[in-house]
């Protein structure tokens, strides 16, 4: 496996966002940065299995691609979701 580790961008909440049950492309990217991280740094501490760890980061980074890639052609993405965040065009 190599040591590189793609690099993900970091997503910033929009804090005022009062709709706080509705899931868009730009908390679900935060929400996987973030795991994504407290994952990394449990792989370099030690902490946990670490084949089981790297999957689980495998499956998160992948999600993530996916989710960037969406944003970029869901026409629901634009418009009242503003969708701000890694691979907008907006």
């Amino acid at each position: 496996m190599s040591d590189a580790q793609p690099q993900f961008e970091v997503v910033q909440r929009n804090e005022e966002d009062e709709d706080h049950d509705l899931l868009t492309y730009n908390e679900s990217a935060a929400r996987m940065t973030e795991e994504m991280a407290l994952i990394r740094g449990a792989i370099e501490s030690g902490e946990g299995d670490a084949e089981t760890l790297h999957a689980r980061l495998a499956l998160l980074e992948s999600a993530y691609e996916r989710n960037v890639t969406r944003s970029k052609t869901d026409v629901n993405g634009s418009g009242f979701l503003a969708y701000e965040g890694p691979g907008s065009t907006l």
